[in-house]
């Protein structure tokens, strides 16, 4: 049987109706975090690297997805192998619109600097596009693993949104094997 006949047949006939299912109460349900502990060190392998931008595109950055390789040491036990982490880093800032010391001092470009130099790349040579963002792809780097707060903002009601804790990943260094 496919996969999406699956879903039309119950009790081995095919049914236009969907069976009622009542939801229970879920107002004690909250989002549970799995966040990874700050560690040093972490083997990383690259399984893929995409642009995300601003809507007026004046500010890009670049999208990793990161496995975490070896896992890490949590107490007795190895966690974490295997782990897929998100971290964006910028590589472009308008300098019209982000005029504030930060960047003119090009902080903002730190990690692109840290990341280059993790895949012994020259920075002033790479062009970001999607032959080089295809070229990341599994490639091995070290990285640590920190938590930070996410600033906190207000949404449409006018309601203040409390920023959760997030793992980032930052500090990027070369791994033996590259």
């Amino acid at each position: 049987m496919a996969f999406a006949d699956e879903f039309n047949v119950i009790g081995g006939e095919v049914s236009d109706t969907v069976e009622e299912v009542v939801i229970p109460d879920l107002t004690s349900v909250k989002r549970e975090m799995d966040l990874i502990p700050p560690t040093k060190d972490v083997k990383f392998i690259i399984k893929s690297a995409s642009v995300k931008a601003s809507k007026d595109n004046t500010y890009r950055q670049i999208n990793l997805q990161l496995n975490i390789v070896d896992g890490i040491q949590v107490g007795e036990l190895l966690k974490y192998k295997n782990k897929p982490m998100f971290q964006t880093v910028c590589y472009y800032a308008d300098p019209q619109k982000y005029t504030k010391e930060y960047f003119q001092k090009k902080q903002h470009l730190v990690q692109l600097k840290m990341l280059c130099r993790a895949l012994g790349e020259d920075l002033a040579s790479i062009r970001i596009n999607d032959g080089y963002l295809m070229s990341l792809s599994g490639k091995e780097i070290l990285g640590t693993i920190k938590q930070a707060k996410k600033k906190d903002w207000t949404n449409k009601s006018g309601e203040l949104v409390v920023g959760e804790m997030e793992n980032q990943v930052l500090d990027f260094k070369k791994s033996e094997l590259i």
